[in-house]
């Protein structure tokens, strides 16, 4: 981005935040800061060139963890634990020893929350399924994932336009995610999914679901406000205020239903 392009966006972020409405959540602002960054600077390129590097890392692993999921005791387990660490790895930077070691960590460890036997049971209620995907690199896990569940119609929802890193229909088409499953992108302009900024089709789907399973802390402060019982979360905390909502520790990763966990919580 050029410096004047960094300085006109600087001040139309800034007089986005004087004018915000205090009881907005952050993610609506964020949606306004990519949209106005989408405006001023022509780097969707380059956002391309960063979320495809971090694909081709994840495909060069891609072998390896189907081998580890393949002879794990409980497969399913095993590839939710796969998908669940894409939550914590930075795709962009991590050496792909580290990337190995936090995935063999997660499969292995307790966590502070897991509901993953409830996203189980709930998965066997109903065949459809809305997966709100990641970012670009952790797509591919998604679709390891996606892969393990076996008969149900499933949807992956990627980000529309412009969404920074996370993932988008070019990074599905990449990964061969189409070759598992429905894509449809959010339409909601930006990286989290906003049910009210969504297109038709997803709002529809949405509606059908059995299931709702959505990557990343983002999403789930886009869906919170909606208090729905087919929502399970799958990140990593690293915001305080996530973290006292739900009683988990910044830095924790976690398979969390929203209202189960407030369930929880309130005895």
């Amino acid at each position: 981005m050029l410096a004047g392009d960094r300085s006109r966006f600087m001040e139309e972020v800034q007089g986005l935040q004087r004018g915000f409405p205090p009881h907005a959540a952050p993610v609506e602002l964020l949606r306004e800061c990519f949209a106005r960054l989408a405006r001023v600077s022509p780097c969707i390129e380059d956002c391309w060139d960063a979320r495809k590097a971090m694909n081709n890392r994840m495909l060069d692993l891609q072998s390896i963890l189907k081998v580890r999921v393949r002879m794990a005791s409980r497969s399913f387990r095993a590839a939710l634990r796969v998908a669940l660490a894409g939550t914590r790895v930075d795709f962009l930077h991590a050496d792909l020893d580290d990337i190995l070691a936090t995935i063999d960590e997660l499969m292995s460890t307790s966590l502070p929350v897991d509901h993953g036997a409830a996203l189980r049971a709930r998965m066997r209620r109903g065949a459809n399924i809305l997966y709100i995907a990641g970012e670009a690199g952790e797509v591919v896990l998604d679709r390891m994932f996606i892969r393990s569940i076996p008969l149900s119609n499933i949807t992956c929802v990627v980000a529309s336009t412009y969404g920074g890193l996370v993932a988008s229909g070019q990074d599905a088409d990449y990964v061969g995610m189409r070759q598992s499953c429905h894509v449809l992108a959010s339409g909601c302009g930006g990286p989290g999914v906003l049910l009210h900024h969504a297109s038709e089709r997803l709002r529809e789907l949405y509606r059908e679901a059995d299931l709702i399973i959505a990557k990343g802390e983002l999403q789930l402060e886009s869906l919170f406000p909606v208090h729905d019982e087919r929502l399970f979360c799958l990140f990593t905390c690293r915001c305080e205020a996530v973290a006292e909502t739900f009683g988990i520790a910044l830095g924790d990763t976690v398979v969390l239903s929203p209202t189960l966990r407030l369930r929880e919580l309130r005895g």
